[in-house]
């Protein structure tokens, strides 16, 4: 019984509850939209969605990362704070993740076409990523398309009340700021993906700071283009994001401590997700 226990804690840490928010909260996202606009919403499909884009979902995602990253984990400290530490033998990965995405589909195969083709798009970004020998992850500039798998989330989820996709020109705020979060989560791990030879868009531009600049950059066209679809208030929120990308140019804490950092950055997405959800409101 113990053992058991100790499995199922081991598969819950693998799946990395602190940012289940990345999945969960980008398809809440979507279906509170729906929801603004007048769909009616399916409450047992919402509800069936959201238990799997828990541990289901994130264990296909992380157990993945953990197995083919095993090189480049090895020495990062993020893996003593945040997440699984693997090594090349640990094969038990690949059937978790098997698993994991055996049940998630099972489920999505229940909705309709316009939710199973968002579905296989976002297996496919994750499998390409991740697996050799395409591995997105060590092409600079592809490894950014990786990003867009947690706001698809969001797409699956109003597709599945609308039933249908919405304004598309939505998604160029979105894929620029998925790109910043992807680009500011790889720069803790610079000297562990160059030393194993990984090649991340992170490691391609260099330093911290030029990575925090094109951050803040990335950042304020993302407002840009929000402010242009009329997403004022949708905007205003993400000044947040700008000034926390800000203090890594100019506090000393900041450039000092990027653990530290990061665990500010995954509170701050909770807070702006609130803020954001409340501008749709306004929005709508």
């Amino acid at each position: 019984m113990i053992y058991m226990a100790d499995i199922c804690l081991k598969i819950f840490f693998i799946s990395r509850p602190r940012i289940w928010l990345y999945t969960l909260g980008s398809f809440l996202f979507g279906v509170h939209l729906a929801v603004l606009l007048g769909y009616t919403v399916d409450g047992l499909s919402v509800l069936l969605v959201c238990a799997a884009l828990t541990v289901p979902v994130n264990l296909f995602i992380y157990a993945l990362n953990d197995y083919f990253d095993a090189d480049s984990d090895e020495q990062n400290p993020k893996k003593d704070h945040f997440e699984h530490r693997s090594d090349s033998t640990d094969g038990y990965l690949l059937y978790l993740a098997a698993t994991s995405l055996l049940l998630v589909g099972c489920l999505m195969v229940t909705q309709e076409a316009i939710v199973i083709q968002l579905f296989l798009l976002w297996v496919f970004i994750i499998l390409t990523y991740n697996i050799p020998p395409l591995r997105f992850k060590a092409r600079p500039g592809l490894d950014m398309l990786f990003a867009v798998n947690f706001p698809l989330w969001g797409f699956i989820g109003y597709g599945l009340v609308a039933h249908e996709l919405p304004d598309l020109l939505i998604v160029v705020p979105i894929a620029l700021l998925s790109s910043v979060f992807h680009l500011y989560t790889a720069v803790h791990d610079i000297p562990y993906d160059k030393k194993s030879g990984v090649i991340t868009s992170a490691v391609y531009v260099g330093s911290v700071k030029n990575n925090m600049y094109i951050c803040v950059i990335l950042t304020i066209l993302t407002m840009v283009s929000l402010v242009y679809l009329g997403w004022f208030w949708v905007a205003v929120p993400l000044v947040v994001y700008l000034g926390f990308f800000l203090l890594h140019l100019t506090d000393s804490v900041f450039i000092g401590d990027l653990l530290c950092a990061y665990r500010y950055f995954i509170w701050i997405h909770y807070i702006v997700g609130i803020l954001v959800s409340v501008s749709l409101l306004v929005y709508v």
